[in-house]
């Protein structure tokens, strides 16, 4: 049973669930085989069906979970950007910074770009993806998930 718990951050309060169990990483080596298989269905089940959800902000916007900028480590400067109105528009503001200094030639470099730009002809759906799903943030109880933590980078994206 999940319990819930207000943790004050500076001057704003963060809700927070319990979930029983411990970090998936924690646990992995001691699981079974048969537990593991367990973990992997119920990921795969859990994915599938967070992943066609209808996206309430249009069906090729990219945001967060509530419409707002994206949040994300792989995004330049300052981890938020967007919304986006398609993935053509977030594919060009990634390539906007992009410059040939890092590159042996400029020919390389538009090498890189054009091979960056063909991205644009694969279109792909935009799906709710949980945005940090790693090991650290899945709790696990007898073989079994029992919550998924840290749903910051959550949103709307590009389904690769």
């Amino acid at each position: 049973m999940a319990s819930m718990l207000i943790v004050r951050m500076r001057r704003f309060p963060i809700l927070m669930t319990r979930f029983p169990g411990k970090e998936l990483g924690q646990v992995y080596d001691t699981l079974s085989d048969e537990e593991k298989e367990m973990v992997f269905q119920q990921l795969d089940r859990f994915l599938t069906y967070i992943r066609n959800r209808e996206n309430p902000w249009g069906e090729s916007r990219i945001c967060s979970m509530v419409g707002t900028p994206i949040r994300s480590v792989l995004v330049p400067t300052n981890h938020l950007a967007g919304p986006f109105r398609s993935e053509q528009e977030l594919n060009d503001y990634l390539r906007e910074p992009a410059w040939s200094g890092g590159f042996a030639s400029e020919e390389a470099y538009q090498e890189a770009m054009n091979r960056a730009r063909k991205m644009d002809e694969l279109p792909h759906r935009i799906v709710f993806t949980p945005g940090d799903l790693k090991h650290h943030n899945i709790m696990v109880r007898e073989g079994r998930i029992t919550g998924f933590l840290d749903w910051r980078f959550a949103g709307w994206y590009p389904e690769y």
